[in-house]
Protein backbone atom coordinates (compact mmCIF):
# COMPACT_ATOMS: atom_id res chain seq x y z
CA UNK A 1 0.00 0.00 0.00
CA UNK A 2 1.55 3.24 -0.98
CA UNK A 3 2.10 5.91 1.84
CA UNK A 4 -0.68 8.91 2.20
CA UNK A 5 1.07 12.28 0.80
CA UNK A 6 1.77 14.44 3.21
CA UNK A 7 -0.47 17.09 4.44
CA UNK A 8 -0.51 20.72 3.31
CA UNK A 9 1.27 22.43 6.08
CA UNK A 10 -1.56 25.00 7.52
CA UNK A 11 -0.39 28.83 7.13
CA UNK A 12 -0.29 29.10 10.92
CA UNK A 13 2.16 27.12 11.46
CA UNK A 14 4.55 28.28 8.80
CA UNK A 15 6.49 31.66 8.93
CA UNK A 16 4.97 33.59 6.81
CA UNK A 17 6.98 36.84 5.44
CA UNK A 18 4.77 37.81 1.80
CA UNK A 19 1.57 38.29 0.35
CA UNK A 20 0.75 38.29 -3.50
CA UNK A 21 -2.11 41.21 -3.66
CA UNK A 22 -4.21 43.86 -6.02
CA UNK A 23 -3.12 47.30 -4.55
CA UNK A 24 -6.47 49.15 -4.20
CA UNK A 25 -4.22 52.87 -3.16
CA UNK A 26 -3.72 55.16 -6.27
CA UNK A 27 -4.13 58.35 -6.84
CA UNK A 28 -7.64 58.71 -7.47
CA UNK A 29 -8.83 56.37 -5.16
CA UNK A 30 -6.88 58.11 -2.08
CA UNK A 31 -8.76 60.88 -1.86
CA UNK A 32 -11.92 58.75 -1.34
CA UNK A 33 -10.20 56.05 0.79
CA UNK A 34 -9.30 58.65 3.06
CA UNK A 35 -12.40 60.64 3.37
CA UNK A 36 -14.59 57.30 3.65
CA UNK A 37 -11.89 56.20 6.30
CA UNK A 38 -11.66 59.48 8.82
CA UNK A 39 -15.59 59.51 8.74
CA UNK A 40 -15.61 55.65 9.98
CA UNK A 41 -12.89 56.29 12.26
CA UNK A 42 -14.46 59.79 13.48
CA UNK A 43 -17.46 57.96 13.78
CA UNK A 44 -16.44 54.43 15.83
CA UNK A 45 -13.98 56.32 18.03
CA UNK A 46 -15.56 59.51 19.35
CA UNK A 47 -18.51 57.60 20.80
CA UNK A 48 -18.93 55.68 24.52
CA UNK A 49 -20.59 52.42 25.06
CA UNK A 50 -18.74 49.72 27.09
CA UNK A 51 -21.06 47.17 27.46
CA UNK A 52 -20.45 45.82 23.32
CA UNK A 53 -16.80 45.87 23.55
CA UNK A 54 -15.14 42.89 25.35
CA UNK A 55 -11.60 40.70 25.82
CA UNK A 56 -10.65 37.42 23.81
CA UNK A 57 -7.75 35.93 24.38
CA UNK A 58 -5.42 36.38 20.52
CA UNK A 59 -4.12 32.83 19.32
CA UNK A 60 -3.04 34.86 15.95
CA UNK A 61 -2.36 37.44 14.09
CA UNK A 62 -5.11 38.26 11.39
CA UNK A 63 -3.80 38.01 8.13
CA UNK A 64 -3.34 40.96 5.79
CA UNK A 65 -5.66 40.00 4.65
CA UNK A 66 -4.39 50.27 2.36
CA UNK A 67 -7.62 66.03 -0.07
CA UNK A 68 -10.48 65.85 -1.81
CA UNK A 69 -14.06 64.47 -1.42
CA UNK A 70 -15.92 61.01 -2.26
CA UNK A 71 -17.10 61.04 -6.14
CA UNK A 72 -20.72 61.77 -6.85
CA UNK A 73 -21.77 58.23 -6.55
CA UNK A 74 -19.95 57.45 -3.26
CA UNK A 75 -22.50 57.47 -0.10
CA UNK A 76 -21.77 58.17 3.78
CA UNK A 77 -23.81 57.76 6.53
CA UNK A 78 -25.29 61.25 7.31
CA UNK A 79 -23.20 63.20 9.79
CA UNK A 80 -25.68 64.54 11.95
CA UNK A 81 -27.16 61.35 12.49
CA UNK A 82 -24.89 59.09 14.55
CA UNK A 83 -26.30 56.49 16.70
CA UNK A 84 -24.44 55.81 20.19
CA UNK A 85 -21.85 52.92 19.56
CA UNK A 86 -19.29 50.85 21.35
CA UNK A 87 -15.57 52.82 21.85
CA UNK A 88 -13.33 51.44 19.15
CA UNK A 89 -9.33 52.42 19.46
CA UNK A 90 -8.24 54.61 16.53
CA UNK A 91 -5.04 52.30 16.21
CA UNK A 92 -8.03 49.68 14.96
CA UNK A 93 -9.31 51.55 12.10
CA UNK A 94 -6.68 50.71 9.18
CA UNK A 95 -4.55 52.97 7.42
CA UNK A 96 -5.30 54.45 3.76
CA UNK A 97 -2.17 53.26 2.62
CA UNK A 98 -2.80 49.19 3.56
CA UNK A 99 -6.07 49.12 1.74
CA UNK A 100 -5.57 45.72 -0.99
CA UNK A 101 -7.10 42.67 -1.98
CA UNK A 102 -5.24 40.24 -0.70
CA UNK A 103 -4.52 37.19 -3.20
CA UNK A 104 -2.85 34.93 -0.92
CA UNK A 105 0.02 34.53 1.76
CA UNK A 106 3.82 33.05 1.39
CA UNK A 107 6.57 31.96 3.34
CA UNK A 108 9.43 33.15 1.22
CA UNK A 109 11.97 32.35 4.30
CA UNK A 110 15.49 32.53 1.55
CA UNK A 111 16.64 35.15 -0.78
CA UNK A 112 16.15 32.36 -3.59
CA UNK A 113 12.57 31.92 -2.41
CA UNK A 114 11.89 35.83 -2.94
CA UNK A 115 13.11 35.82 -6.07
CA UNK A 116 11.84 33.33 -7.90
CA UNK A 117 8.53 34.78 -6.50
CA UNK A 118 9.46 37.84 -8.19
CA UNK A 119 10.15 36.17 -11.63
CA UNK A 120 6.53 34.24 -11.62
CA UNK A 121 5.45 38.02 -10.79
CA UNK A 122 6.96 39.59 -13.78
CA UNK A 123 6.45 36.96 -15.99
CA UNK A 124 3.06 37.35 -15.69
CA UNK A 125 0.37 37.68 -18.90
CA UNK A 126 -1.80 39.83 -17.18
CA UNK A 127 -3.34 41.26 -20.46
CA UNK A 128 -4.44 37.87 -21.16
CA UNK A 129 -5.48 37.31 -17.55
CA UNK A 130 -7.62 39.90 -18.46
CA UNK A 131 -9.20 39.03 -21.73
CA UNK A 132 -9.61 34.86 -20.17
CA UNK A 133 -11.43 36.88 -16.73
CA UNK A 134 -13.93 38.60 -19.54
CA UNK A 135 -15.16 35.67 -20.53
CA UNK A 136 -16.70 32.31 -18.44
CA UNK A 137 -14.49 29.87 -19.64
CA UNK A 138 -11.88 27.95 -17.18
CA UNK A 139 -8.48 29.05 -18.65
CA UNK A 140 -7.77 25.74 -16.83
CA UNK A 141 -9.95 23.66 -18.82
CA UNK A 142 -8.00 25.15 -22.24
CA UNK A 143 -4.72 24.31 -20.71
CA UNK A 144 -6.14 20.89 -20.21
CA UNK A 145 -7.23 20.57 -23.69
CA UNK A 146 -3.74 22.05 -25.06
CA UNK A 147 -1.91 19.32 -23.03
CA UNK A 148 -3.91 16.72 -24.63
CA UNK A 149 -2.91 17.64 -28.07
CA UNK A 150 0.68 17.52 -27.69
CA UNK A 151 3.25 19.72 -27.14
CA UNK A 152 3.27 21.18 -30.97
CA UNK A 153 -0.29 21.95 -30.67
CA UNK A 154 0.34 23.36 -27.26
CA UNK A 155 3.22 25.64 -28.37
CA UNK A 156 1.09 27.12 -31.59
CA UNK A 157 -1.94 27.72 -29.27
CA UNK A 158 0.33 29.31 -26.62
CA UNK A 159 1.95 31.34 -29.23
CA UNK A 160 -1.43 32.29 -30.96
CA UNK A 161 -2.70 33.11 -27.59
CA UNK A 162 0.05 35.37 -27.36
CA UNK A 163 -0.70 36.87 -30.39
CA UNK A 164 -4.09 37.97 -29.91
CA UNK A 165 -3.74 39.39 -26.36
CA UNK A 166 -1.15 41.89 -27.82
CA UNK A 167 -3.53 42.80 -30.66
CA UNK A 168 -7.10 42.58 -28.47
CA UNK A 169 -8.27 46.11 -26.94
CA UNK A 170 -8.62 45.08 -22.82
CA UNK A 171 -11.43 46.79 -21.14
CA UNK A 172 -10.36 48.62 -17.89
CA UNK A 173 -10.79 46.43 -14.40
CA UNK A 174 -12.66 48.77 -12.03
CA UNK A 175 -13.03 48.42 -8.33
CA UNK A 176 -15.70 49.74 -6.33
CA UNK A 177 -15.70 49.23 -2.31
CA UNK A 178 -19.38 48.64 -0.87
CA UNK A 179 -20.43 47.49 2.54
CA UNK A 180 -19.46 46.37 5.78
CA UNK A 181 -19.21 42.77 6.37
CA UNK A 182 -17.50 41.13 9.47
CA UNK A 183 -14.89 37.83 9.23
CA UNK A 184 -16.46 35.73 12.10
CA UNK A 185 -19.98 36.19 14.15
CA UNK A 186 -20.80 39.63 14.28
CA UNK A 187 -22.02 39.61 17.75
CA UNK A 188 -18.12 39.15 18.84
CA UNK A 189 -16.05 39.95 16.44
CA UNK A 190 -12.45 41.30 15.94
CA UNK A 191 -12.02 42.21 11.84
CA UNK A 192 -14.16 44.16 9.56
CA UNK A 193 -13.74 44.49 5.91
CA UNK A 194 -15.29 45.94 2.67
CA UNK A 195 -15.66 43.98 -0.33
CA UNK A 196 -15.60 44.94 -4.02
CA UNK A 197 -18.84 45.15 -6.25
CA UNK A 198 -17.87 41.75 -9.18
CA UNK A 199 -21.86 41.56 -10.58
CA UNK A 200 -20.08 39.60 -13.36
CA UNK A 201 -17.51 38.00 -11.60
CA UNK A 202 -14.43 39.24 -13.93
CA UNK A 203 -12.63 40.75 -10.70
CA UNK A 204 -12.66 37.34 -9.01
CA UNK A 205 -11.70 35.15 -12.35
CA UNK A 206 -8.67 37.53 -12.91
CA UNK A 207 -7.51 37.31 -9.42
CA UNK A 208 -8.13 33.77 -9.07
CA UNK A 209 -5.91 33.11 -12.93
CA UNK A 210 -2.65 35.32 -10.71
CA UNK A 211 -3.07 32.78 -7.72
CA UNK A 212 -3.75 29.75 -9.47
CA UNK A 213 -0.11 30.52 -11.28
CA UNK A 214 1.35 30.89 -8.01
CA UNK A 215 -0.17 27.90 -6.43
CA UNK A 216 1.33 25.71 -9.42
CA UNK A 217 4.50 26.78 -8.73
CA UNK A 218 4.49 25.99 -5.16
CA UNK A 219 5.10 29.57 -4.05
CA UNK A 220 1.57 30.15 -2.20
CA UNK A 221 0.60 28.37 1.26
CA UNK A 222 -2.09 26.13 1.02
CA UNK A 223 -5.45 27.13 2.00
CA UNK A 224 -9.13 25.15 1.02
CA UNK A 225 -11.08 27.87 1.60
CA UNK A 226 -12.47 29.59 -1.53
CA UNK A 227 -10.69 32.65 -2.49
CA UNK A 228 -12.74 35.89 -0.27
CA UNK A 229 -11.77 39.34 -2.14
CA UNK A 230 -12.03 42.07 0.00
CA UNK A 231 -10.41 44.63 2.05
CA UNK A 232 -10.17 45.29 5.86
CA UNK A 233 -10.85 48.11 7.30
CA UNK A 234 -10.79 47.23 10.94
CA UNK A 235 -8.95 44.84 12.62
CA UNK A 236 -8.38 44.80 16.81
CA UNK A 237 -4.99 42.78 16.64
CA UNK A 238 -3.57 46.13 15.98
CA UNK A 239 -4.56 47.42 19.10
CA UNK A 240 -2.17 46.77 22.23
CA UNK A 241 -3.66 43.70 24.04
CA UNK A 242 -4.93 43.99 27.66
CA UNK A 243 -3.57 41.69 30.82
CA UNK A 244 -6.32 39.50 32.16
CA UNK A 245 -7.25 39.82 35.70
CA UNK A 246 -7.79 36.97 37.41
CA UNK A 247 -9.88 34.39 35.42
CA UNK A 248 -10.42 30.49 34.81
CA UNK A 249 -6.22 29.85 34.66
CA UNK A 250 -5.34 32.04 37.56
CA UNK A 251 -8.05 30.44 40.14
CA UNK A 252 -7.19 26.87 38.85
CA UNK A 253 -3.39 27.91 40.19
CA UNK A 254 -2.15 26.72 36.76
CA UNK A 255 0.10 29.80 35.87
CA UNK A 256 0.24 32.61 33.79
CA UNK A 257 -3.64 33.70 34.12
CA UNK A 258 -2.35 37.44 34.79
CA UNK A 259 0.00 38.17 32.04
CA UNK A 260 -1.66 36.48 28.95
CA UNK A 261 -2.78 38.89 26.55
CA UNK A 262 -6.16 39.25 25.16
CA UNK A 263 -7.78 40.61 22.28
CA UNK A 264 -10.48 43.08 22.04
CA UNK A 265 -14.07 42.36 19.92
CA UNK A 266 -16.90 43.94 19.41
CA UNK A 267 -20.82 43.73 18.49
CA UNK A 268 -20.67 44.98 15.34
CA UNK A 269 -24.22 44.27 14.42
CA UNK A 270 -24.84 47.94 14.59
CA UNK A 271 -22.21 48.59 12.51
CA UNK A 272 -23.23 46.62 9.80
CA UNK A 273 -26.24 48.21 9.20
CA UNK A 274 -25.35 51.28 9.33
CA UNK A 275 -22.52 51.08 6.91
CA UNK A 276 -24.26 48.38 4.54
CA UNK A 277 -24.75 50.92 1.33
CA UNK A 278 -21.27 52.71 2.37
CA UNK A 279 -19.20 52.98 -1.06
CA UNK A 280 -15.84 53.61 0.38
CA UNK A 281 -14.46 54.12 -3.27
CA UNK A 282 -15.90 53.80 -6.90
CA UNK A 283 -15.39 53.27 -9.66
CA UNK A 284 -11.13 53.18 -9.64
CA UNK A 285 -8.75 51.25 -12.42
CA UNK A 286 -7.16 48.32 -10.85
CA UNK A 287 -3.40 49.38 -11.73
CA UNK A 288 -1.37 46.83 -10.16
CA UNK A 289 -0.43 43.34 -8.93
CA UNK A 290 2.32 43.12 -6.13
CA UNK A 291 4.00 41.21 -3.36
CA UNK A 292 4.61 43.11 -0.19
CA UNK A 293 6.49 41.82 3.17
CA UNK A 294 4.10 41.27 6.20
CA UNK A 295 4.01 44.20 8.76
CA UNK A 296 2.99 47.59 7.55
CA UNK A 297 5.24 50.79 8.70
CA UNK A 298 5.07 54.12 8.65
CA UNK A 299 4.97 56.45 6.17
CA UNK A 300 7.71 58.69 6.36
CA UNK A 301 7.20 62.34 5.38
CA UNK A 302 3.12 61.19 4.76
CA UNK A 303 -0.08 62.51 6.66
CA UNK A 304 -0.04 61.29 10.61
CA UNK A 305 -0.67 58.19 11.16
CA UNK A 306 -0.81 56.30 7.73
CA UNK A 307 0.84 52.91 7.23
CA UNK A 308 1.94 51.17 3.65
CA UNK A 309 3.19 47.50 3.10
CA UNK A 310 6.79 47.77 1.76
CA UNK A 311 6.50 46.56 -2.09
CA UNK A 312 8.96 43.55 -2.93
CA UNK A 313 8.05 43.73 -6.82
CA UNK A 314 4.82 45.03 -8.44
CA UNK A 315 3.82 45.40 -12.46
CA UNK A 316 1.59 47.55 -14.05
CA UNK A 317 -1.87 46.04 -15.66
CA UNK A 318 -2.42 47.01 -19.19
Amino acid sequence: MPPKPPKPTPAHSKHLTHFLCIPLVTPTSRPQLQTSLSRFRADLTSNVNTNTITNTTSQSSQLPSQSSQLSSSASLPPAGKIEPRPTIPPKAIRPVGTIHLTLGVMSLVTPEKVQRAVDVLRGLDLKGLLLRSSSSGSSSSTGSNNRRNGEKEESRAGARSELESDAAVVDELKVTLKGVSSMNDPTKTSVLYTAPVDHDGRLRRFCLGIRDIFMAADLMVADTRPLLLHATVLNTVYVPGVKRKGGPSARNGRGGGGGRKERLTLDARDILERYRDMEWMSGVRVEKVAICRMGARKVEGGEEGDEEYFVESEIEIP
